[in-house]
């Protein structure tokens, strides 16, 4: 009695040695000791602050004597009886149940993982934050997202994992097997947002042989910021500018563009090694882009807006209508303006041209084009033609140039409009 009541005045170093004279009470090796465990069997475990220190006879006389010594020196004591030969009805859960001192991983105040020590622990969630940061950084911040600390605990004997074993579950949690009997671990969402886990029967696969389970995602997130120096290419801006003088849908460049080049300091934000955000924090350009030019046509092939003359002289030698030639009435569908040999010859507003070169009625080189909506534009008695059928023309764009091919008795330009097929007045088409 007094020395249970003296106990807790003996200094530490004398306290360590006092459990180790108990446990060679314990577990010494005398002779009977060994004759006992050799002729029985049935067997205690013995368990000390929940460390396993070996196995004695089920004697009991020997097992009171432990029960005496561990009360005198204030020793918890677990004394688990099991046999050499177990039936298929042994409770295994009894020993995994086995209360052991460890340590716990949290996550917001529960508990993910169990390892043998707090060291143990430490030394886990160094090695998942390092698999969880980019490798390839210098000078990263990376932190667990959430409360994440450990915490010296007591649980099952079975509960415990190996560092490997914990650094593996809590990167990706498998079904696992516990002394052969198959149990999984599921990762459970709890209305806080916390992981929380609990154990399971392993599925199988039919035949009584456990199989794995669908992989899940880290229980643990590490964020990492990091600032990083790039080099980057600056795309051109496009100007566009219209030009009714191309066909519709055609764009031309004018003047090329140049990207330009800068240096940018940028932070880049990870969730677990996948990139999420990325901020320019600063950048200095070293280049600048030059602007590219383009011109976008407009051209659809139909007149619209005012017409022009088809060319420069606005001398008319013979108007539109019936008139004598030779002494006979004739009917004149256009009109003849006066300009001397190879003047230009411009389109009188947008169209496509349908013919371009000789005409044997009487036109000479001749150039015929469709204005759409049924109005045709005609310039004959020319020289040559620098246009050709099918090509869509904007007004003011060159034709060709006036000569005296064809009926025609000196130089001019012969100018006729048609709607539908039939000659009108072109005065208002000019």
């Amino acid at each position: 009695t007094s020395v249970a009541a003296d106990w807790h005045l003996l200094p530490l170093w004398r306290r360590y040695i006092a459990v180790g004279a108990a446990a060679g009470l314990f577990l010494g090796g005398s002779t009977a000791m060994t004759m006992a465990v050799a002729q029985t069997r049935n067997l205690v475990q013995v368990f000390t602050n929940g460390t396993f220190q070996g196995t004695v006879p089920a004697n009991p006389e020997i097992l009171s004597d432990m029960r005496r010594t561990a009360v005198a020196f204030r020793i918890p004591l677990q004394l688990i009886p099991i046999h050499t030969q177990l039936s298929a009805s042994y409770d295994w859960q009894t020993v995994a149940a086995l209360p052991v001192s460890a340590a716990a991983i949290m996550l917001d105040g529960h508990p993910l993982v169990y390892t043998q020590d707090l060291e143990t622990a430490k030394r886990v969630l160094q090695r998942v934050k390092q698999r969880l940061t980019p490798s390839n950084l210098q000078g990263v911040s990376a932190h667990f997202v959430g409360v994440v600390h450990t915490s010296a605990v007591t649980v099952g004997v079975a509960k415990i994992l190996t560092e490997y074993e914990a650094v593996q579950f809590l990167m990706q949690p498998p079904a696992v097997g516990l002394s052969g009997r198959a149990m999984s671990f599921t990762a459970l969402q709890s209305r806080e947002g916390s992981v929380m886990l609990t154990s399971l029967p392993a599925p199988t696969n039919g035949d009584g042989v456990p199989r794995l389970t669908e992989t899940l995602q880290p229980l643990l997130t590490v964020a990492t910021i990091a600032k990083v120096q790039k080099t980057v290419t600056l795309p051109y801006p496009t100007k566009t500018e219209k030009d009714p003088h191309l066909s519709q849908g055609v764009v031309r460049v004018v003047k090329p563009g140049r990207p330009g080049k800068a240096v940018q300091q940028v932070e880049e934000k990870f969730i677990n090694n996948r990139l999420v955000v990325q901020r320019v924090l600063q950048q200095t350009l070293f280049r600048q882009p030059v602007v590219e030019v383009v011109e976008q046509g407009t051209n659809t092939g139909v007149a619209s807006g005012a017409w022009l003359w088809p060319v420069d002289s606005h001398f008319i030698t013979s108007g539109f209508g019936w008139r004598m030639l030779g002494g006979v009435p004739n009917f004149h569908p256009g009109v003849d303006i006066g300009c001397a040999l190879d003047t230009p010859v411009y389109a009188t507003n947008n169209g496509v041209i349908e013919e371009a070169g000789w005409n044997s009625g009487g036109y000479g080189i001749w150039v015929r084009m469709s204005n759409g909506k049924g109005v045709e534009s005609i310039f004959g008695h020319l020289s040559r033609v620098v246009v050709h059928p099918g090509q869509r023309v904007a007004k003011g764009d060159l034709l060709g140039y006036s000569g005296e091919t064809g009926f025609a008795t000196g130089p001019h330009l012969h100018y006729e409009v048609r709607i539908n097929g039939t000659a009108v007045n072109p005065a208002a088409y000019m």
